[in-house]
């Protein structure tokens, strides 16, 4: 009797065994967060609740050159040559031989 109730028991013991294991198997494979899904959380964290707007830079500017500006712009006429650099400092007196503006 004890011979048969140990058969018993341990054919349970290997017939369970690999259902246990299918088990566990499917458990993990459907709790795992893969790297693709973590990748994706974090991106949709990240997104921005005011998508740009799709105005184009051409319309802005048109917009802008039909606006008062304040601001006066003279003329330039001059200006390039008053910036032209004549000597360095602990040079020869002679100047400089190259055209070079500051500013």
């Amino acid at each position: 009797m004890q011979n048969s109730n140990y058969k018993m028991i341990k054919t349970a013991q290997v017939s369970l065994l690999p259902v246990l294991s299918l088990c566990l198997l499917a458990f993990c494979s459907f709790t795992y967060a893969g790297q693709s899904d973590n990748l994706y959380k974090l991106l949709e964290s990240r997104s921005s609740q005011n998508p740009p707007v799709s105005d184009s830079w051409a319309q802005h500017a048109a917009d802008k050159r039909q606006a008062y500006s304040p601001v006066y712009i003279g003329s330039q006429d001059g200006l390039m040559e008053a910036d032209k650099i004549d000597s360095l400092p602990g040079q020869p007196d002679g100047g400089v031989d190259f055209d070079q503006y500051a500013g």
